[in-house]
């Protein structure tokens, strides 16, 4: 992994995010200083689960796999999700302050936004209008994804029609 700095063009990135959709530049502005990107080679473990993890990332380029790896519990790895540019990763241990609930590994070379909670937290406190909004968006994220889940778990629960 190497950080790199972040330099004006990584708000045109953030603005394919989900979470940051409807801001304006000046605080697309304002989280691009908060943070900063880092680059991934293929391989290279951006998150591990039941690690604390403090920061919310956002792919800017790349391919990054979110899975459960292999336990004395877990028989074999679990695919969750692939995710690409605009996609966010580490958001539930961003909401709920627990430890990671997956790991995620990156597929390609990537390019991954990376702001601390402690800075994201500041600029949503100064600025209710972009909590607002950037709330919002997490809560519809996290929403489409139980809704994912659940259309699974019926999926799996229903008897096979024959």
């Amino acid at each position: 992994m190497r950080w790199l700095r972040s330099e004006g063009a990584v708000v045109a990135n953030l603005e394919q995010s989900k979470v940051f959709a409807g801001l304006d530049r000046e605080r697309m502005d304002a989280i691009e200083r908060s943070g900063s990107a880092a680059e991934f080679r293929p391989g290279d473990l951006v998150i591990e689960e039941g690690q604390p993890n403090d920061h919310l990332f956002v792919v800017l380029r790349g391919e990054l796999e979110v899975f459960l790896p292999k336990t004395d519990e877990r028989v074999t790895k679990v695919s969750i999700a692939p995710v690409g540019p605009g996609d966010c990763i580490g958001e539930y241990s961003f909401v709920d302050d627990k430890p990671a609930s997956a790991s995620v590994v990156a597929t390609t070379q990537a390019e991954v936004f990376k702001i601390p909670q402690t800075e994201f937290q500041r600029i949503l406190d100064s600025d209710a209008n972009a909590g607002q909004v950037i709330y919002r968006n997490l809560l519809c994220l996290l929403v489409k994804r139980l809704r994912a889940e659940n259309q699974l778990l019926n999926l799996l629960a229903s008897p096979a029609k024959g």
